[in-house]
């Protein structure tokens, strides 16, 4: 019987040792599942993960497209508001130009009524002698030059108007502070200086304050024109400048080309300098060939607006050479502009 027991007891322990093997093993499964489920998981995560940068792709997609549909109508928009502004400037001309033919008007009127025998006014006699306190009967016939300026013209003019009514006698009570209209010149500086690097909103801010600085100056030119006493010497004082009062026809002003911007494919788009009285402006094109030479002239066209001049039909990659003319005045043509080139994209 012992030697029975004695062989039993590997057998046992082999068993023992399988058995636990098997215990490790499953475990080792058990733990091998867990990774699995947990991969599994992971994989359900990266899934979704992608899923939403997928939407957020496709809503940047969305965004990018229509940016690039604002576009245009902001271009369009920017366009619009630079003709609104130049159409503005002309009713401001116009509306001057309406107040002094109804002052003319007014004026002819007030005279024809002081020139009716007293019988007409039987409850009230008009005393030729005695004038309305603080005006006088007859508005002055001198005028002051009026029209469309540059910016940089504007504020030479401003300077000059300042030294002519400083401790000037006959305008010592001018309606707009002289220290205030070189406040508005300071801003129109500075705005000039801002505006080649600013884009649309640095010329929107030059055009606002330009029509600050006319705004005050148009106040000087009526109180002026009040206060002159119809004398040419003292107007001339004030550092404004006489309207010329004959109709005859005088040669209009040379232009200049203020610069040449890109516009569509094939276009170049030209800005000039506004000349009074003008009808239109003739603009002519040239190609630059090798060595620097022009080659024959050639008309772009007829253009009212000096602020946008769209020459098409260019050819990219060529330099194009171009001056422009103002039509109408005496000799019905100025003389062409200094040329300016550039090169069309």
């Amino acid at each position: 019987m012992i030697p029975c027991k004695l062989a039993g007891r590997p057998i046992l322990t082999m068993v023992f040792v399988v058995v636990k093997i098997f215990s490790v093993m499953e475990k080792i499964f058990s733990t091998i599942e867990k990774i699995l489920l947990m991969r599994k998981k992971i994989f359900i995560v990266i899934e979704k993960i992608f899923w939403k940068a997928e939407k957020i792709f496709f809503v940047s997609e969305t965004v990018v497209f229509g940016i690039e549909k604002i576009f245009p109508v902001v271009e369009t928009t920017v366009c619009a508001t630079e003709n609104i502004f130049s159409e503005a400037e002309k009713i401001f001309v116009t509306s001057d130009n309406i107040f002094f033919t109804t002052k003319s008007i007014f004026s002819v009127t007030e005279k024809t009524v002081r020139e009716v025998p007293a019988v007409f006014w039987p409850q009230q006699r008009m005393n030729p002698n005695k004038q309305p306190a603080g005006r006088s009967t007859m508005f002055p016939q001198i005028r002051i030059a009026d029209g469309l300026q540059s910016a940089e013209r504007l504020i030479t003019t401003a300077g000059a108007i300042i030294n002519g009514l400083t401790g000037n006698p006959s305008f010592s009570s001018p309606p707009v502070d002289l220290k205030t209209v070189q406040a508005a010149v300071d801003d129109l500086n500075a705005a000039l200086a801002a505006q080649p690097h600013g884009g649309t909103a640095a010329t929107a801010e030059k055009k606002n304050k330009q029509e600050a600085l006319i705004g005050l100056l148009r106040r000087l030119r009526h109180y002026v024109e009040d206060h002159c006493g119809n004398d040419l010497s003292v107007l001339l004082s004030s550092g404004f400048q006489a309207a010329v009062t004959t109709r005859v026809r005088s040669p209009l002003a040379n232009p200049s080309i203020l610069n040449v911007d890109f516009g569509n494919s094939t276009e170049l788009v030209l800005r000039v300098t506004p000349i009074a009285h003008a009808k239109c402006y003739e603009v002519r094109s040239a190609a630059v060939c090798e060595g620097n030479t022009s080659g024959p002239w050639q008309t772009a066209g007829l253009f009212t607006n000096s602020r946008s001049m769209t020459i098409n039909g260019l050819t990219p990659g060529t330099t194009y050479m171009f001056q422009v003319r103002a039509v109408g005045g005496s000799t019905r043509y100025s003389d062409w502009s200094n040329p300016v080139s550039r090169m069309c994209v």
